[in-house]
């Protein structure tokens, strides 16, 4: 099993991970969500302790990965020294975007989320 994590704007992927108080956290499991739930996160507001503390409480979670659809350089270094892999490049809903994550639509490898023209891994 999977714990995907994805910051919201509305029932959209949120552009800023750090700017995001609500997540839907699921479990993925061959191939399908087999639970989800939205979870809102409290910061203490110090910018410079947002992104730290928001990974704290996803890793107390248990999620392991975040779809997000942009971040700063510093952020993906932080992340992973928590255990907690960041595809960023990722669009448009939310469940559509775990949905397609745990099709292999897109790639846990690379970094980036899907290709360029590509919305909700359909092409454009």
């Amino acid at each position: 099993m999977m714990r995907v994590a994805v910051p919201l704007f509305g029932a959209q992927v949120a552009f800023g991970f750090r700017a995001a108080r609500r997540f839907l956290i699921a479990d993925v499991e061959n191939d399908e969500i087999v639970d989800e739930r939205l979870h809102r996160v409290r910061v203490s507001g110090r910018p410079e302790r947002i992104a730290e503390e928001l990974l704290v409480e996803l890793g107390r979670l248990g999620v392991k990965i975040i779809l997000c659809g942009g971040n700063d350089l510093s952020f993906v270094p932080l992340s992973e020294s928590k255990g907690i892999h960041v595809i960023d490049g990722v669009w448009g809903d939310a469940r559509e975007a775990i949905e397609a994550l745990s099709r292999g639509d897109i790639a846990l490898g690379g970094g980036r989320g899907w290709p360029h023209g590509r919305a909700n891994g359909r092409s454009t």
